[in-house]
């Protein structure tokens, strides 16, 4: 960034010095974005068999068609989605768990 302090070595001549390096920040930034990853997830189906795991997943069931009316219905048709079954994780003691 020092570079940068004389006229003529900053990315565009016309630049003048905060923006040389508000640049390199920028780059910098970006650059540790890219670089940097989010871990992936694991798929659903994997968890679900992690049985001796206890790791609280749980599938739950779709919501009936029935049971979706009115302007829910409505905005669904729109947007073509329909109810579907998804895994969440269940916190603390389950009926099932207790015997």
């Amino acid at each position: 960034m020092l570079l940068y302090a004389f006229p003529s070595s900053p990315p565009r001549r016309s630049w003048p010095l905060g923006w040389s390096i508000l640049s390199v920040a920028f780059r910098t930034l970006v650059e540790v974005l890219w670089n940097s990853s989010i871990p992936k997830e694991t798929p659903l189906e994997k968890l679900a068999n992690q049985k001796e795991a206890k790791n609280g997943f749980v599938w739950v069931d779709a919501v009936p068609s029935e049971y979706v009316v009115g302007e829910v219905k409505e905005i669904s048709w729109k947007n073509n989605v329909a109810p579907a079954r998804v895994g969440a994780f269940w916190y603390g003691r389950r009926e099932s768990d207790e015997g």
